[in-house]
């Protein structure tokens, strides 16, 4: 659960998750700093008290005590860091147990937390560069399909019917 808590309060990609090791945690900074698996580019993101706590939690109480220098590790031996395409199927998992539908391509698995956390920034009205970087994104239109998740703001481009004159007639 750890695992998705850190996923949905920083954004991070499964892979990155997957490949974050113990000294990718500056704990007296309280930063996370990284090279994405994806883009290649380095990535520094704050520690949240909250996700440092969960992590530590889990170095201490649940991980296998091993000389592995990743964070997340299988729990049987050989402890090795853990798949990220095992963090999506255990995603899937925890929703079948909840009795939450969830079919390929819904839109449900591991990316869902870098999809909200980019729709929760948006509407704390953080600048999209600022976004675009703390998601790891080479492009600042990779942003683009955050911007669908934007409620709020969306509902400002709407336009109201106030203005447009309707006889009884043409509702018949």
């Amino acid at each position: 659960m750890r695992l998705f808590f850190l996923a949905k309060n920083t954004g991070l990609r499964s892979s990155d998750i997957g490949n974050l090791k113990l000294n990718n945690i500056d704990w007296i900074k309280q930063e996370i700093k990284l090279t994405q698996k994806k883009t290649g580019t380095p990535l520094l993101l704050p520690l949240d008290v909250n996700v440092g706590n969960a992590i530590a939690d889990y170095i201490l109480n649940v991980r296998p005590s091993c000389d592995s220098p990743f964070v997340f590790i299988r729990i049987d031996r050989p402890y090795r860091k853990i798949c990220p395409h095992s963090l999506n199927q255990r995603l899937v998992l925890y929703m079948k147990k909840a009795d939450i539908p969830h079919t390929p391509g819904d839109w449900k698995g591991m990316h869902a937390f870098r999809r909200g956390i980019g729709g929760q920034m948006l509407e704390a009205e953080i600048p999209m560069a600022t976004i675009s970087n703390i998601l790891g994104h080479t492009n600042i239109d990779s942003i683009t399909p955050y911007l669908g998740s934007n409620f709020k703001q969306l509902q400002c481009c709407a336009s109201g019917l106030d203005d447009v004159p309707v006889t009884q007639e043409a509702l018949q």
